[in-house]
């Protein structure tokens, strides 16, 4: 069933549920008997309307996937229904006469199996509608998925650890206390994560007899930029609320609907309120989060876990890992905290269980005698001190000796911290590699995201000392070879970039083993220190992974050029950083030296790198077939020159002095690239001013209009969709149209023929409005035929953008089509039907007429009210809102006044706001 068959279908159902709750309510009225089956049909039937409802909203998305699984369900209701309509409509002179009552057809049995098929249908659709739900607001945060973490952490748990923790009385207590945080805390490498792991099993399987409470945790991960930031963890917690709960509430689609649908991010306060709602709705809540000391927005995150602690949510209980730093001790001082440190005895009994593994498994160590094994025991338990880490260290270099008068002499000399322990690691490289070791380090600390072992392995090859450049004599035999010379100081995860779990260890995740690997490369190793000439500083690292990844992509330029086919496939199994670099090279806070400008310039002039680079961003290619398929079109779209590509690339990106000195070379300055249209407006689009400047200076036209398939109109559009200000006045001061509207759009229809302001509007950009304004903007200017920018706004929900347009002129009273909604409205009116009370007070403040009379879309004998609508709708507050500032309660629609519309829906509630009839 496709998505305009699925609405159709799902408004026939709704409209047949409501008619024969109608008929019911006949009966309710005036039957003297059977009043409990009544109630009984009406309640089934007013929960199938709610499920059809919030259906219709879904199903009317192009890329709704349920389409198909509510056919048959729908079908079933809409038989079933018929069914009952022609039970329950009296036949001619079967009707009451006056003062008669009716009476009820259905017997007992016939209700039950009435109910019986209605619920299990409505059951069936609430399904589909909550798999949907779940997908799109899921998709929409895009949270990092903590279960990597989890499940890495339990693999390398060794069995019967952690039990010390989990028999406690400080734990049995935190299970039963509310709003309590048990907080674990030890020095480096003393199992932190592991424990965490443990803990999370432990509730996971608590949980299972108790369903009705949630489990969320999370890992801060230094070795993942997208699992450092409080945002994140936010949107993680809300992702495992949307999966775990029964049913999406209230609260979480209405945020999705509040962004367009997953169309605009989340505000930080909009997620924290969300997920109060969520927590206060639950019966009981457990909250772990491992390494707090590992977010790089700590004091951030603190205040949130104060802030949520605050709310004072029944059956609330947090555990937290960390170090035991000032900044969280005094945090933590002010709130409800079980301190619990993890430096004790029952600590080194775990560990001594992890020895006792190894010594029994690893194919080396098992070797050993009885003797041996003992004094290797007592000397990793006396010099441990409550350190996992060093005790896993120890071992796989013990495994090294193939002497016992060598494994000896090794553990007398063990080294005593972790500091020490990486020093001897670093010390024992093979001679000629610690630079090949330090370079794959320093990537891995870096890198903008995971990297695998074949591009760790690779990157290896490339040098950009004076003379940049890669070399393949460099690379390692293979690139397992990597993991050998880096020792303990990494660790492989069996799944690619990806998440998807891999056999191959060469697509395998790399990184460094624990936290306390970097923090000792960061404080130990720089220019000049132990006989090194790499750098460890962000800002030089960064700008050598720059350089390193230009360098890689201009000798894939040289060694492919001329090759009539380029193969990405080929490209990338020949070349496996090529995927990392071509995404990769650029850092939007980059500083440049003369070598990384120099390489840049290169690159960018380079046609073929160029290509190769633009092949992986997909620039043209992958926009143009997209279009093609949408309109029909099967002409080839002329490849635009090389010049025009790169000096559009050097301005999506704000490379200014690069479009200074390409711009001389293009053909033509105002050529459409891609689907940002000409250089200039992707300068635009991304809020680069500098480059737009070069590119005015140059000639490119302020004013100049893209056909589709571009996604913007002109340059103005694509700085106003951004929110760029200092764009948008450039760009009017260069002789852009502040008032000129947009043409076809490419992908939505919901833009077109649509001027500045109304975009603005729609995208709730309240500083771009203003400018807008002040240059001139009309805010009564009608788009897509009949449509205002306060109708848009109003559609949207923007209370701010909604009070700016009504203080600068905007008509209240107006009546058009929203090209959201496409229906047939006032702003008041697209308030009231969104239940926006907020928008309909504002517009009520400021003159909207709440007795407006509003033509049906489709019957023009037939008009709306805003009480009616509300009504409908049963928004009470709204209700409340209009009957105090006026609205007419006797007005007639298709099914009565106020109140005899309100009991045709069965909304009790809302009736009993309003006068009777008489």
């Amino acid at each position: 069933m496709e998505a305009l068959g699925a609405v159709s279908a799902i408004i026939s159902v709704t409209q047949l549920t409501g008619k024969v709750i109608s008929i019911i309510y006949d009966y309710q009225r005036g039957a003297r008997h059977a009043s409990k089956q009544i109630n009984a049909v009406k309640r089934e039937l007013q929960q199938l309307r709610d499920v059809l409802e919030r259906l219709e909203d879904l199903a009317s998305d192009d890329e709704n996937q349920s389409a198909g699984a509510i056919a048959g369900p729908l079908k079933a209701c809409k038989v079933e229904l018929q069914r009952l309509e022609s039970v329950l409509t009296p036949e001619k002179g079967r009707s009451s006469k006056l003062g008669q009552a009716l009476k009820w057809p259905l017997k007992e049995k016939d209700v039950k199996e009435c109910l019986d098929i209605l619920a299990g249908q409505r059951s069936v659709l609430q399904l589909a509608l909550t798999a949907d739900q779940r997908e799109k607001i899921v998709n929409w945060l895009n949270a990092p998925d903590p279960s990597s973490n989890h499940n890495k952490a339990c693999q390398a748990r060794q069995p019967k650890t952690g039990l010390w923790l989990l028999n406690s009385s400080e734990y049995e207590k935190w299970k039963t206390e509310t709003d309590r945080i048990l907080w674990l805390h030890g020095i480096p490498g003393c199992g932190k994560t592991i424990l965490s792991s443990t803990v999370i099993e432990d509730l996971a399987n608590l949980r299972r007899n108790r369903p009705k409470s949630l489990l969320l945790y999370y890992y801060f991960d230094f070795n993942d930029t997208q699992k450092q930031g409080v945002d994140m963890i936010l949107r993680s917690m809300v992702s495992q609320i949307v999966w775990q709960q029964e049913r999406v509430s209230t609260s979480l689609s209405g945020l999705y609907e509040r962004y367009d649908r997953g169309g605009r991010q989340p505000a930080r306060e909009l997620l924290l309120t969300t997920l109060r709602d969520n927590l206060r709705g639950c019966a009981e809540t457990f909250v772990v989060l491992d390494a707090l000391d590992e977010c790089t927005e700590l004091q951030s995150l603190l205040d949130v876990i104060a802030m949520i602690s605050g709310w004072q949510i029944p059956g609330l209980h947090w555990v937290c890992t960390s170090r035991r730093e000032r900044q969280i001790v005094e945090a933590f001082d002010q709130l409800h905290v079980i301190e619990t440190s993890i430096q004790n005895e029952k600590v080194d009994a775990d560990i001594g269980l992890l020895v006792d593994n190894e010594l029994e498994h690893d194919t080396q160590l098992r070797q050993w005698s009885t003797e041996v094994k003992s004094e290797i025991k007592i000397a990793l338990a006396k010099g441990s001190q409550g350190m996992f880490r060093w005790a896993v260290c120890q071992m796989d270099a013990l495994k090294n000796c193939l002497k016992s008068a060598k494994l000896r002499q090794a553990l007398r000399t063990l080294p005593r911290t972790l500091d020490e322990t990486y020093e001897q690691i670093l010390g024992n490289v093979k001679e000629g590699h610690l630079e090949d070791v330090l370079k794959m380090l320093r990537w891995l600390i870096y890198a903008k995201r995971p990297l695998t072992l074949g591009e760790l392995a690779e990157a290896v090859a490339i040098s950009v000392d004076d003379t940049p450049i890669f070399d393949p004599e460099n690379r390692l035999r293979h690139p397992v070879d990597a993991l050998h010379l880096c020792s303990t100081l990494v660790s492989l995860t069996r799944v690619d970039v990806r998440g998807r779990v891999q056999d191959n260890p060469v697509h395998c995740v790399v990184s460094l083993a624990h936290y306390s690997v970097q923090e000792y490369l960061l404080s130990n190793y720089d220019v000049g220190k132990n006989g090194t000439s790499l750098s460890f500083e962000q800002s030089i690292a960064q700008r050598y992974n720059t350089k390193a990844c230009l360098t890689y992509l201009l000798h894939l330029g040289r060694v492919l050029a001329g090759e009539q086919h380029l193969s990405s496939n080929a490209t990338r199994r020949e070349y496996p950083l090529y995927n990392y670099t071509a995404e990769c090279w650029f850092h939007p806070t980059m500083t440049l030296d003369g070598i990384t400008e120099s390489l840049m310039e290169e690159f960018f002039l380079n046609e073929t790198a160029f290509t190769i680079w633009t092949r992986w961003c997909d620039f043209d290619s992958s926009f143009f077939r997209h279009v093609r398929k949408m309109y029909g079109h099967t002409e080839e779209t002329p490849a635009p020159m090389h010049y025009t590509k790169a000096t559009f690339a050097a301005s999506f990106y704000g490379f200014a002095g690069l479009v200074e000195k390409l711009v001389n070379h293009v053909d033509s300055i105002d050529m459409r690239v891609g689907p940002f249209g000409t250089a200039l407006s992707a300068a635009a689009r991304r809020g680069h001013t500098s480059a737009l400047r070069v590119l005015l200076e140059h000639g490119a036209k302020a004013d100049v209009e893209f056909e589709y398939p571009s996604s913007y109109h002109n340059a103005l559009q694509a700085a106003v969709y951004g929110g760029h200000v200092e764009c948008i006045r450039l760009l009017i001061a260069a002789g852009s149209c502040v008032n000129q509207k947009w043409g076809r759009p490419s992908f939505d229809s919901c833009w077109a023929d649509h001027t500045p302001l109304s975009v603005a509007a729609m995208l709730g950009h309240t500083d771009v409005l203003h400018v807008l304004i002040e240059e001139g903007a009309d805010v009564n200017a009608i788009h897509d035929c009949t449509c205002m920018p306060l109708l848009e706004a109003a559609h949207k929900g923007h209370a701010k953008i909604v009070q700016v347009l009504v203080k600068n002129g905007a008509n209240v009273n107006d009546i058009g089509y929203s090209s959201s909604s496409r229906r047939c409205s006032t702003a008041l009116l697209t308030a009231v039907r969104r239940g926006d009370f907020q928008v309909a007070k504002i517009l009520i403040e400021n003159g909207a007429d709440v007795n407006l009379k509003i033509p049906d879309d489709e019957d023009t004998t037939l008009f709306h009210t805003h009480l009616l609508a509300a009504v409908q709708k049963g928004h009470r507050e709204i209700v409340q809102l209009l009957l105090a500032n006026g609205a007419d309660v006797k007005f007639k629609g298709e099914h009565g006044n106020a109140r005899e519309t309100a009991l045709h829906n069965g909304r009790d509630d809302i009736a009993a706001l309003l006068p009777s009839s008489d």
